[in-house]
């Protein structure tokens, strides 16, 4: 004769217990995991704001020679073809990003890159000779020298 009274598996009060403990330890790790995913979001955008002020740096560089007008507004009839908005669109989008709007006053610009973060930029000067800072509007600032 076969022995019934054998016990196969797992009761049900260990199934809840193992399901509790799981419950329990998920709850302390997805925090974890949500501020990583923040702080990446974080590191690229500062990483992209590098690269912007890098690549501003050099074509502002190459093209040296080039004076600036007074005007800054990229689309206004008169003003000169490479004025500090128009180093800045080109800056953003060599980096891969897609401008929205780029507009410049004083010693201030403002971009917004293909995600929707609005940055502002500081020039060292009125005529744009280089970038001082980068704020973008989400993840704060960045010192470009």
């Amino acid at each position: 004769m076969k022995n019934y009274d054998a016990k196969k598996g797992f009761s049900l009060m260990e199934l809840i217990v193992v399901l509790a403990i799981l419950a329990a330890l998920s709850a302390l790790a997805l925090p974890n995991f949500k501020g990583l995913t923040s702080d990446s979001k974080k590191t690229v955008c500062h990483t992209n704001m590098i690269s912007v002020a890098e690549s501003y740096a050099a074509i502002r560089t190459s093209d040296a020679d080039t004076a600036f007008d007074d005007g800054f507004d990229e689309n206004s009839p008169g003003s000169s073809a490479k004025n500090p908005a128009i180093y800045l669109k080109e800056a953003v989008e060599d980096n891969g990003g897609v401008v929205s709007s780029v507009s410049v006053s004083g010693t201030t610009g403002t971009y917004e890159d293909g995600d929707g973060n609005v940055c502002t930029v500081t020039f060292s000067d009125a005529s744009g000779t280089s970038i001082k800072t980068i704020t973008c509007a989400e993840h704060g600032d960045m010192k470009a020298n």
